[in-house]
């Protein structure tokens, strides 16, 4: 098999084999039997040295295991036994000799041979006899022999059964074609669509502002020509709602139906059904000079610079307004209290304080957040008169998406009233450990991305650092999306990343 599969292309000698089996079998046993204990690659006398010590030690165990096999042979057995075809190939191919009293047929018992048997049929089972010097054999008065291979039977059904063989292996190994499933136990499989990943769209990559050297400036309206520098943190968030709205269908529908529309999510739909072109770096100025309302720098030939240097939160506050976290409806037991609460209060992401890397009880911590709260009101109305009824806040759970903000503090830290949270330290959190499914009022969510930010030089989460998208596609598929780089790079799930922002969508 070695010579057909390699040296018949090069030498052009000897007839090509149907199925690459027996070539890969050969190589597996050659590296992984032969030369187990040799480095490799090593040298052809090496080579052809241990290999032949390897073909001699296979012959001489074979053929102790033939021997053995024709010692304990008993004389009831003989002609059943030694007549099959893998022992009639051993006794041919050993050279322990054997008696031929043990396998002679019912031929050689009779004393005289009927006259009316054909040539080519023994007397007494009526089988196609072989002159094979292994079996009994006998002359017809005509001096025909006849050879009466009782135990083997028709010999051409095996033939037909190798050439038209097929091999069922379909290059997978032994232990994967017995297994009856290739996923492992996971309690979050049933809320995943895992027929979805064949189709994963690959996301369009968004070039930061900062790459002048690939970017044009953009005409903005009232302002003329602008360029933008570090628009990441925009980028960030657009690139993990660009996986949401691909990866999950029930996602798009729901954006699509919006009324009013959302500002960044009519952004992204675009996006992904246009894809980028010069209109969406256009679209993406008026976005950010308009609502982010970055300083800008004039310069000659009537261009501008607009520094566009936000934080995430800052960032999903402005253009999710409309669509929150949570909103709020604060209601109280007095009918008499003054105080406004006829428009619920926006919350546009949650604030999670973690201790550790651990987010194993993230959900319960969710959960206590968005319950309702009873106490006493305490407004004071124009009398200076406080309100002694009881207010209750009943926050509502959005419908599309969750936004979590994970901040870190320290045991000694954490109820310090002189540390500010942009003083946070940062913690490394692997992805496989973040929780893919969220479940909140019988609603559930779905882990779409987290946003990393890698800080500057002064280590306060306000600098100016740099946000990367690291998107979820699929089951257990990380991409990693910088809009500094030209394409995006596959992530273990392994990896430990500075998590600053999750984001679930339905």
């Amino acid at each position: 098999p070695l010579w057909s599969g390699v040296m018949i292309p090069i030498f052009g000698y000897g007839e090509e084999v149907a199925s690459s089996a027996a070539v890969e079998s050969s190589f597996k046993k050659l590296k992984c039997v032969t030369f187990k204990n040799i480095p490799l690659p090593t040298g052809i006398e090496t080579f052809i040295e241990n290999h032949i010590l390897s073909l001699k030690g296979a012959s001489l165990i074979r053929a102790a295991v033939s021997h053995s096999e024709l010692q304990t042979i008993s004389p009831e057995r003989s002609i059943k036994n030694i007549c099959g075809d893998d022992d009639i190939m051993d006794a041919l191919v050993t050279p322990t000799p054997f008696n031929p009293i043990k396998i002679l047929s019912p031929i050689s018992e009779i004393d005289v041979l009927p006259t009316d048997i054909e040539a080519d049929q023994s007397v007494k089972y009526k089988l196609p006899v072989h002159e094979l010097n292994t079996c009994s054999s006998n002359e017809n008065d005509s001096g025909d022999s006849l050879v009466d291979f009782l135990c083997l039977g028709d010999t051409n059904s095996n033939l037909d059964d190798e050439a038209t063989a097929c091999e069922s292996w379909n290059r997978k190994s032994k232990r994967k074609r017995n297994n009856n499933s290739y996923l492992l136990p996971n309690p979050h499989l049933r809320h995943l669509d895992l027929t979805r990943t064949r189709n994963i769209k690959s996301l369009p990559i968004l070039k930061n502002g900062s790459r002048a050297e690939e970017l044009k400036a953009c005409n903005v309206n009232e302002l003329g020509k602008v360029i933008l520098t570090n628009t990441c943190a925009f980028d960030t968030i657009t690139s993990i709602l660009m996986a949401a709205y691909c990866d999950s269908q029930i996602y798009s529908i729901e954006v699509d139906k919006l009324k009013p529309k959302n500002i960044l999510l009519e952004f992204v739909e675009n996006v992904i059904k246009n894809g980028i072109t010069a209109t969406t770096y256009v679209n993406r100025a008026n976005l950010m000079v308009h609502h982010l309302n970055p300083p800008i720098q004039i310069m000659s030939y009537e261009t501008s610079i607009a520094n566009c240097d936000a934080t995430m939160g800052n960032t999903i506050n402005i253009f999710l307004k409309n669509i929150p976290t949570l909103k709020e409806i604060i209601k109280c037991s007095d009918s008499n209290c003054k105080k406004p609460t006829v428009m619920p209060i926006h919350i546009p992401y949650i604030t999670i304080n973690i201790k550790d890397d651990n987010l194993n009880e993230l959900e319960e911590m969710i959960d206590r957040r968005v319950r309702n709260e009873t106490s006493i009101c305490g407004h004071v109305d124009n009398r200076n008169s406080p309100c002694t009824g009881y207010k209750t806040i009943s926050p509502v759970v959005s419908k599309l998406h969750i936004f979590i903000e994970l901040l870190y503090w320290n045991d000694d830290d954490i109820n310090s009233t002189l540390q500010s949270t942009e003083a946070a330290p940062q913690i490394l959190v692997a992805l496989e450990n973040i929780p893919e499914i969220l479940t909140l009022n019988g609603k559930t969510y779905e882990l779409r991305g987290v946003c990393s930010f890698q800080r500057g030089l002064s280590r306060l989460r306000n600098t100016v650092g740099h946000f990367t998208a690291y998107c979820k596609r699929g089951n257990r598929n990380w991409e990693l999306i910088d809009d500094l780089k030209k394409k995006m790079f596959p992530i273990k799930s392994s990896k430990k990343i500075p998590a600053e922002f999750l984001v679930y969508t339905i």
